[in-house]
Order: C-alpha cells, then structure tokens, then sequence
C-alpha cells in the first residue's frame, strides 16, 4: 500500500517519489527527476491558455462585422425598406404609362436583389453560428460558462423549441413531435435551449424524411430529454468521438454538412456542468437517439414547512 506524490525541491527540480514499505518494516523510495515533463506540461497550458484568449478575441471581433453585413443584408432583402427605392417607384408611378415598361424593369430588379441579399444573409448567419460555436468552446476551455439555473416547466420548455423549429423541419419534409410528461427541471433556461437547439438542429442536418422527435421523461431523480430522428445513424465506433471538439463523423474535405464540430462537445460540457449526462444511441440507416439527462427540480421542503407554520 505504498504511495506516489510530486515534490519541488528548493533549486527548482521536480521529482516524482514512489515509496513503499517492505515485509521486514523498510521503506523504499524511488525518486524521478521529472523537471523537463513539467516545464513541457507549463508551457503546452501557457500555449493553450494564449490560444484560448486568442479564439476569444478573434471571435468577439468577427461577430460585429457578421452582424453588420446580416443586418444590412436583411433590409436588402425588403424592397420597402429602402427610402431611395420608394422615391424611385414614386417617379416611375408618376411617369404614367411611358414607365410601365420601367416599373416592370425595377420591380424585376427587386426580386433579384432581394433574392441575392437572402443568400448574402443565409451564408453569413452559418458564419455567425460558427463564430459563436467558437466563442462559447473558448469560454468552455477557460472554465467560464456561468449558469443561472430556474426550475422550469418542461411543457412550455419542448412546446417554444417545437413552435420555434417546428417550421424549419417543415421546409425539409420532415416532421417535429413533441412527447413529454409534466415535470419540473433545474436548468439554466437560455443553456438548456442552446443543448437542444443544437441536437435538433443535427437532427434535421442528418435526416432526409421522416421525423424528428423531441421527448421529456422522468427517470427517477433526473428528467431526462430524448432527441430521436430517423436519419442515417452513426456508426458505434464513433459514438464517444462525436462528443470530442472538433470531431464529425465524416472528417473529410468533401464532406456535405460545414461546422467546426464543436457544437455537441459544447452541448456535453453545458449538461456536465448542470450535473447532468448526454449520452448517444444509433443504429445504421435507422436513425439515432440523444438522451439528455439533467436533475428533476426537488421541492423545497423547508418551504412547505414555514407555509403550514404560517397557516397554523
């Protein structure tokens, strides 16, 4: 039953001590000097740590530019928006009938910018959503996702996402379905959003028809959320890798979906540090299943217990 411990000497050496205790009552020590391996494991945590700061940076000052070129894509894409269009329709409907022929010229015009300006903006919101998958993994390495957690309804939890995404999953064919039992969970509203946000969004990614549904159970102490498609699966091999920043299942130059592959690492640190687990089940050509499993909200007995004083 021996034991192992680092110790730094006074002139800046490190060493790793095993000892262990002899039948006869000795004490044998053996003594490494690991100095180089711990001035390597400082400096690769100095590298992370610059690198983590850099991401930051770099991330927080490309989401204003995004933000601009969406916003101003956005109102490209509403003719009615622009003043100096109105004025140049005004003109034209005043020209009478020699600018008919114009009217139909702008109007042309018009749905060509608009149609543009929706692909400039569609593009530029995947940029941002990229960007924001790498300023939340850079908050995540440097330990700083704070969470203000709620006890919150699961009803109205899975009815907004299912209201919010229902429509997208209509646009591809497929279909959204809700199945929940009422409870109460503890989680932070806007983290616990993100998570299923983004397993749903996978969901849709990968499955071409059918349906995707979105489920709330209680198991025991946890309420547990369920994303299950019927998509193409993913091979049992890779079902912890997926869970590994910067990992997808197809790694290739030529793969169809974009993305860091930082998305579901992220979603596993958020339920991580809710106390919860995200766990993967998939069968190929069949489809997969998330289990998001986070802490059933507990009532607060010393509550209940001043009400019945008070009531007494």
């Amino acid at each position: 039953h021996g034991q192992e411990f680092l110790h730094k000497r006074m002139d800046g050496i490190w060493q790793k001590v095993s000892e262990t205790r002899t039948k006869e009552g000795f004490t044998v020590a053996v003594s490494s000097d690991i100095t180089a391996q711990k001035r390597a494991q400082s400096d690769a945590e100095t590298a992370n740590r610059e690198k983590t700061e850099f991401l930051s940076n770099v991330t927080h000052e490309l989401r204003t530019p995004l933000t601009v070129i969406i916003g101003y894509s956005q109102i490209l894409s509403e003719p009615g928006f622009l003043p100096q269009r109105m004025h140049l329709m005004s003109a034209l409907e005043k020209a009478g009938e020699p600018g008919a022929a114009l009217r139909d010229k702008a109007r042309d015009f018009d749905a060509a910018v608009s149609q543009h300006s929706a692909r400039i903006t569609g593009s530029a919101q995947h940029m941002l959503t990229m960007v924001n998958d790498l300023l939340d993994w850079a908050e995540v390495e440097r330990g700083k996702i704070v969470l203000h957690p709620e006890q919150l309804d699961v009803s109205e939890v899975v009815g907004s996402i299912v209201s919010d995404l229902g429509s997208q999953a209509e646009e591809k064919g497929l279909e959204l379905i809700a199945d929940f039992e009422d409870a109460t969970v503890t989680a932070d509203p806007k983290r616990l959003r993100q998570v299923l946000y983004n397993l749903i969004g996978n969901a849709m990614k990968f499955t071409e028809q059918g349906a995707i549904r979105l489920g709330a159970h209680v198991e025991g102490d946890k309420v547990v959320f369920t994303v299950a498609d019927t998509g193409c699966g993913i091979p049992e091999a890779d079902l912890e890798r997926i869970f590994e920043r910067f990992q997808q299942v197809d790694n290739s130059s030529t793969r169809a979906h974009g993305g860091f592959g930082l998305g579901l690492a992220i979603a596993k640190q958020i339920v991580a540090e809710h106390g919860g687990t995200l766990t993967a089940t998939s069968v190929m050509g069949q489809g997969s299943c998330f289990r998001c499993a986070l802490p059933l909200a507990q009532p607060d007995t010393m509550a209940d217990i001043r009400a019945d004083m008070r009531a007494a």
